[in-house]
Parts: C-alpha cells; sequence; structure tokens
C-alpha cells in the first residue's frame, strides 16, 4: 500500500476544514466591520442633518425563504444641497416605524459625495462596529490555530508513511469520538503496540463513520505505523500494510 498523497490527508482532516471555515468568515466580518467604522467617521465628519418628509411606510413579514424577521419599511422625500428632490426607501426599528407617520417631517443624516448616503436615525452604528469586529477576531482566533494544528498533524503522518516501522497492533476499544460531521458522531478505534526495545505505547485512529469503526472489536489485531525516534507517535493502519 502506497503513502496517501498530501491532499489525501487534508481532506480527512476535519478540523483543518473547520479551521478553513472561521478563517474567512472571521476575515469578512472584519473587513465588514472596517467598513462600517470608516462610514462612521465620514458621518461624523462630513454628515449634514437636513428636513425629509415621510411619504410612505410599509412592512415585509417574515417569511421561511426571504425574510427571517419582519423588515420595516419607510418611504421618505427629501432635498440635496442643490436643491434636487430625491426618494429613498430605509429599513427602521418598529419604535420609529411607529412613530414615524406619512406626512410628517423628520430628521436624517446625509453624507454627501458620489454616491450619496443617507440615514433615517440619528443613532450611530458603533455598536454594530464593535459586535461585528470582536465576533470575527473569535473566528479567527478560533480558526488560525485550528488550521496550524492541523498542518503539524498533516506533517506527522505524512512523516510516518514516508519513514515509520510498520507494527503488530491490538485494537483496546471501538468508541465514539469528540468529532461530529453534519451532526453525525464519528467513532475512533483505540489500539496498543510494542516498540523495537519491548515497551508498549497506546494510540487512536483518526476519526472514521461508525460501520467503518465497528468492523473492529477489542482483541482484534491489525498495523499501525511508528515512528522509530518518537515511538508514543503513531497511526492506525487497520489491516493496510504499506511498503517500507
Amino acid at each position: 500500500m502506497s503513502a496517501p498523497s498530501l491532499w489525501q490527508l487534508a481532506k480527512s482532516s476535519v478540523v483543518l476544514w473547520v479551521g478553513l471555515v472561521f478563517v474567512p468568515v472571521g476575515a469578512v466580518l472584519v473587513c465588514v466591520a472596517i467598513n462600517l467604522a470608516l462610514e462612521e467617521l465620514a458621518f461624523a465628519k462630513r454628515g449634514q442633518t437636513i428636513d425629509a418628509t415621510i411619504v410612505d411606510k410599509s412592512l415585509q413579514k417574515a417569511d421561511f425563504d426571504h425574510n427571517p424577521s419582519t423588515r420595516y419599511l419607510i418611504h421618505y422625500r427629501f432635498a440635496t444641497a442643490a436643491g434636487v428632490q430625491l426618494d429613498e426607501t430605509k429599513v427602521v426599528s418598529l419604535e420609529e416605524w411607529e412613530r414615524l407617520a406619512p406626512g410628517s417631517i423628520t430628521q436624517i443624516r446625509v453624507l454627501p459625495g458620489a454616491r450619496l448616503e443617507t440615514r433615517v436615525t440619528q443613532k450611530s452604528d458603533w455598536s454594530a462596529v464593535v459586535a461585528l469586529l470582536v465576533l470575527g477576531l473569535i473566528f479567527l482566533a478560533a480558526g488560525a490555530p485550528l488550521i496550524w494544528l492541523a498542518v503539524r498533524e498533516i506533517q506527522r503522518q505524512r512523516k510516518l508513511w514516508r519513514t515509520g516501522t510498520t507494527v503488530p497492533a491490538v485494537v483496546t476499544s471501538v468508541a465514539p469520538s469528540s468529532t461530529w460531521i453534519n451532526r453525525v458522531q464519528q467513532w475512533e478505534i483505540r489500539y496498543a503496540y510494542t516498540d523495537a526495545s519491548g515497551s508498549k505505547h497506546t494510540g487512536r485512529s483518526n476519526s472514521m463513520p461508525r460501520n467503518e469503526a465497528t468492523h473492529w472489536r477489542s482483541g482484534d489485531r491489525g498495523h499501525a505505523r511508528v515512528d522509530p525516534n518518537a515511538a508514543d507517535s503513531s497511526i492506525w493502519l487497520g489491516n493496510a500494510t504499506p511498503k517500507d
């Protein structure tokens, strides 16, 4: 049996794939937080407060396909500094939606520029900035170490396949692991083996589906691949006998 490729080892690493999901999600959240922060600073520095007339208001009820929660919309009209009349529709909170009636005057914040931006509320979004930034950093802080650990484990297994020694191993137990894939708990094979000096060691296989793991019973004999320079480091081979 030939050694698995780097891609095969990476593909079977649940920890690696979790880390590769967490890091991009965290990076996106951090980028969104930075963009919101820049917008907040721009509104604070160059934003103008002007009057707008509420033309109409409506709501979009929550549904399973498009709206996870009810959206409260107001349609308003205002004039720019150049005297141009513009209409816009914005999503607001329930409190603001109930307060603003068609025909009433409210103040909006306007950020002049190539792309005119407006806000119905006078409140800032700094709380959203902080929340997104913290959440993004949490994802990054969790994902980056997972990738690092997974890469180290892949390197260890690759080294064992290349330079390790195949030894007999005995299954000590077959049990659920701490890994879940698509809400299905994975299992692992626990085994014992003896190194060249006669010392006994134990190891655990990679996580696998239950039906694959339960083909083995306590006392069954298989093979493990052991690092000759670090006998505690091993991988479970099962019935495979790789070419040394």
